[in-house]
């Protein structure tokens, strides 16, 4: 059996791959070696670049869900005169509730201010912010930082 055909039967009988792999590729005579470097080394790079894509999939999520909070943070506002200090308050939660794997916090929350930050297990080390008030940014958000815009650090 020629390589090609062996990767291609490795792949056929694997449908778990669930990526392009281009067989014409794989030109070793030695079935062994040269299907598994190929395929290995395919593996690898499209495993990489697949922790990447979720990674941004998670804090495209997190700010997402910052958007949102903040139009619910303004409904709650319209109705209430004041802010949210618990995004699980029972009002509130009829507004807006977080997606699954986003942690919320709700910080410094009073009459004429809010902050809010969220974090994703998917995404550790990474944190979104948003806040609306004069000086009411998140605890470690950059200095660039502006009222009303999510910001990731």
């Amino acid at each position: 059996m020629c390589c090609k055909s062996l990767c291609y039967n490795i792949l056929r009988s694997c449908p778990s791959f669930g990526m392009p792999v281009a067989i014409s590729s794989c030109s070793h005579s030695v079935p062994d070696t040269g299907c598994r470097v190929s395929l290995y080394g395919r593996l690898r790079r499209w495993s990489a670049t697949r922790r990447v894509t979720k990674s941004k999939a998670y804090i495209a999520s997190m700010k997402s869900d910052l958007k949102n909070m903040v139009l619910a943070q303004e409904s709650y506002f319209t109705e209430y005169n004041t802010y949210v200090a618990d995004h699980t308050d029972a009002n509130f939660v009829l507004l807006w509730t977080p997606t699954t794997g986003v942690v919320p916090a709700i910080g410094g929350a009073s009459a004429t201010t809010f902050n809010a930050t969220a974090t994703h297990a998917g995404s550790p080390g990474t944190t979104c912010g948003v806040y609306a008030g004069a000086g009411a940014r998140p605890g470690g958000a950059p200095a660039t930082m502006n009222e009303g815009e999510v910001a990731c650090w």
